[in-house]
């Protein structure tokens, strides 16, 4: 473990995707809830990161094992050699849950990493308890779904 904030830890793991850090803290034996934050792997890292979830984290930890990852290229988790594409992303946060043994967990996921949720969902949907997506442009139907829905002529 690197550093302790109340309930919460910080501790890097090395995965075959290569290192990540992540926030951890929360109840032992209790759901397990992960958290992916938004921004752009290596653009936005000012914004991006588990630090973005800020005292969110420690409510859940009343309740659950809560995990909150810095996605690769941002926070203290460097970029990857390859480019930080969704596939990648999505088996990081499924090679981290390998690795800490989680079978199933509630994923949430914010912005960008509301995509990445919905990815993750699609592609290992047996892997999910549930999936909240937070404030994210992909979390709303697209215009064509919209209009579609509206009465001729409005």
């Amino acid at each position: 473990m690197v550093t302790h904030m109340a309930n919460l830890s910080d501790q890097n793991i090395a995965l075959a995707t290569g290192p990540v850090h992540l926030r951890s803290g929360g109840k032992e034996g209790a759901p397990v809830a992960i958290f992916l934050h938004g921004g752009t792997p290596g653009i936005t890292p000012y914004c991006s990161g588990a630090h973005v979830w800020g005292d969110v984290l420690e409510r859940f930890c009343a309740d659950r094992k809560v995990f909150a990852l810095d996605l690769p290229g941002s926070g203290a988790t460097p970029l990857p050699s390859g480019p930080p594409t969704f596939r990648l992303i999505v088996k990081t946060v499924l090679a981290v849950a390998d690795h800490l043994k989680i079978k199933q967990f509630d994923l949430v996921g914010h912005d960008l990493g509301g995509f990445m949720a919905f990815t993750l969902a699609i592609e290992a949907p047996q892997r999910l308890r549930s999936l909240s997506v937070v404030a994210s442009p992909m979390s709303a139907p697209p215009r064509s779904c919209a209009a579609a829905s509206r009465p001729a002529g409005r």
